[in-house]
């Protein structure tokens, strides 16, 4: 989205998740999306494109991922290797690799740095570039040799102040709709249907304090959660987060995490994806 909106062309993207791929395209518009796993293409057919942006999966290094099943333990652990194999094949001025903080960047960066290029990598809190969460992610940049162009100090530079919650939901309909897309108000909305969610918790969601997940209220002792989840100390600090309607979301996964909020008298229940979701959508393809 952010190159999108910065000018460039996007030649084409690769997502396994055919659903993902679905709004990819629609809210980017790619000339093409190859919808199949990252180690089955042949990025030779590219050689030429300016530059690499890639998000490897997290789901490795994320904390939301069980224990038992991080690093080489998952079946995504070293996809972000493939980045190396795209450079090989294309050649592009420039890369760019995001990743959960629990990532190293190591390998990557000596692997770059082999095949003649210039490289910084950092982690940076994404809320401060206008991303409407608290979202610190590793970025691992890659030039050729005059092509950097002082993109690295301009990583200091904030950008203004991201939108609060209660501006990206706001447009929505006050209840979830009965088919994917809906219009209302004349716009056509996508995936404003219900998440399936047990009665149990969805009775224990208006007791959390906005701006408190689940955990945080109950081991502060604001709320007891006890006789809604078997083991709250099992669950990482930001699951079932109530937003303010005023202030950022901490972060979102799109494994297990998720975050619900309450404007007004209105309550709406969403994985904080959706959150990430709606806010690129208002800002490029949200009407149609």
């Amino acid at each position: 989205m952010g190159f999108k909106k910065a000018g460039f062309s996007i030649t084409a993207a690769v997502e396994l998740d055919g659903r993902r791929a679905v709004v990819y395209k629609r809210n980017i518009s790619p000339r093409e999306v190859i919808n199949t796993d990252v180690r089955e293409v042949d990025f030779s057919g590219y050689r030429g494109v300016g530059g690499i942006i890639a998000g490897p999966p997290c789901q490795p290094y994320s904390r939301a991922t069980p224990t038992s099943r991080r690093g080489d333990r998952h079946p995504y652990y070293g996809l972000d290797l493939e980045v190396i194999r795209a450079v090989r094949q294309v050649n592009p001025r420039f890369v760019v690799v995001e990743e959960v903080p629990a990532w190293r960047p190591n390998i990557i960066i000596n692997e770059l740095q082999k095949l003649g290029y210039s490289t910084h990598a950092g982690v940076y809190d994404m809320s401060i570039y206008g991303a409407p969460i608290r979202r610190r992610r590793w970025i691992a940049l890659a030039f050729k040799p005059g092509h950097a162009d002082g993109a690295v100090a301009r990583l200091s530079i904030p950008a203004e102040p991201p939108p609060r919650p209660i501006d990206l939901l706001g447009g929505l309909p006050p209840e979830p709709c009965g088919e994917d897309p809906c219009t209302h108000n004349g716009t056509i909305i996508y995936n404003h249907v219900n998440y399936s969610i047990n009665s149990k918790i969805r009775e224990l969601i208006p007791k959390i304090p906005p701006g408190h997940s689940l955990a945080t209220a109950h081991r502060a002792g604001l709320i007891d959660a006890s006789k809604y989840v078997k083991d709250i100390n099992k669950k990482h600090s930001y699951w079932l987060y109530r937003i303010h309607p005023t202030s950022q979301c901490p972060l979102y996964h799109t494994q297990g995490g998720v975050c619900c909020s309450t404007q007004y008298t209105t309550g709406w229940l969403l994985s904080g994806s959706w959150l990430g979701y709606i806010h690129t959508q208002m800002t490029s393809t949200y009407a149609h």
